[in-house]
């Protein structure tokens, strides 16, 4: 057995050498290291990975140890600190490390080096000047092994101009190139030879690796192999060209999510979320290099992504850019027809998750800028919830009314999503009736149509229009329909909606156990999600239980968290509903002024909605609180 190492920089000597070896002595067997294949007859090649690191998702310091990237860099730390232990903030940092540096041996050793001066966490924070970070002062070493950016020089020095033109330019991708962008980005930098052919080079050079886990594969680059391709690309006059195309790739890769036929929903939201890393990476470009027409191409087509994903807030910044919105307005010389038509909608649509001071300013742009009936459509229901949010539901829903009619000339998705939001906003009223027509058409309507999502929400506002109290059984069958669909999707806050639904219902055929357990999964999932309008419902319905089982603590609390919720949402059903809880649990616990105080309350947020149903129950809290506040003051 002979062993040659390191044979990279004279790979073409030792593959002559060890083809005469062999030829001569063909017993001989020879065991080469190298960042690239000999490529002789009869090699057999092994990839040597890198260390593996901790998942993303963990945090536990046993699991985190368990990563032989962070074994390797606690040893080394132990090396020159013997007392070193992993506590739960160091363990977090050191997966971070080993993540971020792709479990590279050489670039953990570095790093242990450094934890000398530094604590994990800082160490963490400062890798991303990782090449002026990671060095040692270690006797002995090669040059290329005492920096990171040594180690990576000698990688680079190897490779031919061309090459390394390849290397600098596939750097650009954040979670790596499939063939098609490959060759666009190859294409930018004017290379001459076959994409296949440089990308095959690169493989052999240990530059890129192949994933076949991915349909179809890609060709990745570690990160700081990436961070260093940067540089060189800027070097290299290269940057704005290969970003260029980079971007315009991402595009019309978003552009490809979009079906044009309305009667089907037509987005793919999982194709939108396969490149939103991609995405991502082509908006920074855009922004730094103020594209904006191309922020607002990418952005508005991400559009249904950001609102579906609980990523609203991220999309409004990004369109807000693209558009030069001015503190969240748009700016006076916006000029409407030249800006990009789902970059309005979408600076309207991502605004219609809450009351926003500038969202009817949008929606004016986004109903005049679309050019498609069904975008003319969702312009039109987006202004609506507008005003909704505003408190103006009379006037939401003659605009609801004004998009019925619009989507009734395109028919398909627009019109299901039409009667979807005039159900939702009509809830908010409390005129039941109405709205579970437009619940059971938006339902039927969008059985086959794509927009599982849309149905789930259509089922959870029909749900409520049947009252689960009512007919419990229908109620539980959509509820249990629905929380599948939820939990396929990914929808956690709908998901917990469901599971409200799902404890009333079974509160309602006589499972009070089960109607428990469902509403303690509901609030702590929609309390994951965050204080909304949904945990609010949740805790008034968790409450009146509380109260009917005579905890009347826990019932206080859980609706006066849910009274402030409501009103934060401006949702003036929800905010009557736990006024009128919160004034009975007050009235059992003998606080006789305060039940009065929210009887006038929840009435008033009654007599607001219009509810005759709500309005009663109001009306039976009011003559009970006076009795007793006149008993009590006899």
């Amino acid at each position: 057995l002979l062993v040659l190492d390191n044979c990279e920089h004279v790979v073409d000597d030792v593959a002559r050498l060890a083809e005469v070896l062999l030829a001569r002595a063909p017993d001989v067997r020879i065991l080469a290291t190298s960042r690239e294949p000999l490529a002789l007859d009869g090699e057999l090649v092994w990839s040597l990975p890198a260390l593996a690191v901790p998942e993303e998702e963990l945090t536990e310091v046993a699991a985190v140890l368990a990563a032989p990237a962070v074994q390797l860099l606690v040893e080394r730390i132990r090396a020159h600190d013997p007392t070193f232990a992993l506590d739960p903030a160091a363990a977090i940092a050191a997966a971070t490390i080993a993540r971020r540096l792709d479990g590279i041996p050489l670039a953990i050793e570095l790093a242990a080096a450094r934890s000398r001066v530094l604590p994990l966490e800082e160490l963490a924070a400062a890798l991303d000047d990782r090449f002026a970070l990671l060095s040692t002062t270690r006797r002995g070493a090669p040059s290329r092994q005492r920096t990171l950016r040594g180690a990576i020089d000698w990688s680079w020095d190897l490779l031919s101009g061309e090459r390394r033109v390849a290397w600098a330019a596939l750097s650009v991708p954040a979670g790596g190139a499939d063939r098609a962008m490959a060759a666009a980005l190859l294409e930018a930098v004017e290379l001459p030879e076959h994409p296949l052919d440089v990308v095959r080079d690169l493989v052999d050079r240990s530059v890129l690796s192949v994933d076949t886990a991915t349909s179809p594969p890609r060709y990745r680059m570690l990160e700081s192999l990436r961070v260093y391709g940067h540089e060189r690309l800027r070097e290299l006059g290269l940057d704005a060209p290969v970003r260029s195309r980079h971007a315009e790739v991402v595009a019309d890769a978003l552009d490809r999510c979009h079906d044009r036929d309305p009667a089907t929903f037509g987005v793919d939201l999982d194709g939108l979320s396969a490149w939103l890393h991609e995405a991502r990476t082509a908006l920074g470009w855009a922004r730094d290099a103020s594209e904006t027409a191309l922020v607002q191409r990418l952005a508005g087509r991400l559009g249904w992504l950001w609102l579906l994903r609980g990523l609203a807030t991220e999309g409004r910044r990004w369109l807000d850019v693209g558009l030069g919105a001015v503190d969240g307005a748009p700016p006076d010389h916006l000029d409407v027809e030249a800006s990009d038509p789902h970059a309005l909608l979408w600076a309207s649509g991502l605004r219609a998750t809450g009351p926003d001071p500038h969202a009817d300013a949008w929606a004016v742009r986004a109903v005049t800028a679309a050019t498609d009936p069904d975008e003319r459509t969702l312009a039109a229901v987006f202004a609506a919830v507008h005003r909704a949010h505003a408190g103006d539901v009379q006037a939401a829903m003659r605009g609801l009314e004004a998009a019925l009619e619009m989507a009734g000339d395109v028919g398909g998705w627009p019109l299901a999503f039409a009667h979807l939001m005039t159900a939702q906003i009509g809830r908010v009223t409390g005129r039941m009736g109405a709205v579970r027509a437009h619940a059971e058409t938006a339902v039927s309507l969008l059985a086959d149509g794509g927009a599982d999502w849309a149905r789930a929400q259509a089922i959870d506002i029909l749900i409520d229009a049947i009252d689960p109290e009512h007919d419990p059984l229908r109620a539980r069958r959509l509820a249990s329909e629905g929380l599948a669909l939820c939990r396929r999707l990914g929808f956690p806050e709908l998901e917990g909606r469901m599971l409200l639904q799902l404890g009333v219902a079974t509160r309602a055929t006589g499972d009070a156990d089960l109607s428990r357990t469902y509403l303690e999964e509901a609030i702590d999932l929609l309390t994951q999600v965050g204080r909304g309008p949904g945990l609010g419902f949740a805790l008034v319905v968790a409450g009146a239980q509380a109260r009917e089982r005579g905890e009347l603590d826990l019932a206080r609390e859980q609706l006066t968290t849910a009274r402030e919720l409501l009103a934060e949402s401006a949702i003036p059903y929800g905010s009557a509903r736990a006024a009128l809880e919160l004034g009975w649990t007050l009235l059992a616990l003998g606080d006789v002024e305060a039940a009065a105080t929210h009887a006038a309350e929840a009435t008033r947020l009654a007599d607001e909605v219009g509810d005759p149903e709500l309005l009663a129950h109001t009306a039976r809290l009011r003559d009970r609180a006076r009795p007793a506040r006149t008993a009590r003051d006899a």
